[in-house]
């Protein structure tokens, strides 16, 4: 469908393709294919209706997207929509909306960066029209951070672009009122980043006191300390008495 839209559009198109293998869908029923219509330019799908949540997935995001709400459904009888948003540029934006008015839980799903993101623009979108009414808002994405290397399906579950992730996202966090936890970024041998200690270690010999001045062994340094293993000093204070 986005191919024949591209040749029936009359003007450059960019179709992004996810790596790796997709789902299958049947062809439809038409000789040539060439004869379908296209796809309404700016224009995206409700694949499923539903009242607690809406989940605004687009690209590889939109199967997963189904498959949580599915299961969500079936083990917590709360209802969520999925929304197939289809165009990044230009935005549905009428659909776009229409759901943060209906809606007062939204995710959205993508796997793309988060910042600067197909997200980020629906948001832009949302604060200039004056859609923001106090929704409860969640994104899930590729952080602004290195991401590790593993094969895709590895990676989607480490940072819950998966259909576990989305699902767990949606039950978790108290996201729609079902149960209480952390979100999926933070799980499974994966925890949030400690807050950085601050160790006060005695120095060798001299060091330097704030005033310039030179002072004899006895002061100490207070070195932070990174997870990483990297240590960041600051100034060396006086040691107390």
């Amino acid at each position: 469908a986005a191919l024949i839209t591209s040749l029936n559009l009359g003007q450059p198109l960019v179709i992004r393709y996810p790596r790796g293998s997709a789902p299958g869908h049947p062809l439809p029923n038409a000789e040539p294919l060439i004869s379908l219509p296209p796809l309404p330019l700016g224009e995206g799908e409700l694949l499923r209706e539903g009242t607690d949540a809406v989940v605004i997935a687009v690209g590889s995001m939109v199967v997963a997207a189904q498959n949580a709400a599915e299961r969500l459904f079936t083990e917590t009888g709360r209802s969520v929509a999925v929304f197939d948003a289809r165009w990044i540029k230009p935005l549905p934006e009428k659909q776009l909306l229409d759901l943060a008015t209906r809606f007062d839980r939204i995710l959205f799903a993508e796997e793309n960066a988060l910042a600067g993101g197909f997200s980020s623009a629906v948001l832009e979108l949302l604060v200039d029209n004056g859609a923001l009414r106090g929704q409860r808002i969640k994104r899930i994405g590729l952080p602004d951070a290195f991401v590790e290397h593993g094969t895709q399906a590895q990676l989607r579950h480490r940072l819950g672009l998966d259909d576990e992730g989305v699902y767990l996202t949606l039950k978790k966090n108290r996201y729609i009122g079902v149960e209480r936890g952390e979100g999926p970024f933070f799980r499974r041998g994966s925890s949030p980043l400690p807050r950085i200690p601050s160790v006060p270690l005695p120095h060798p010999s001299l060091c330097i006191h704030r005033r310039g001045t030179e002072k004899p062994s006895g002061c100490e340094r207070r070195r932070r300390l990174h997870p990483s293993g990297t240590a960041f000093r600051t100034a060396p204070v006086r040691a107390q008495s």
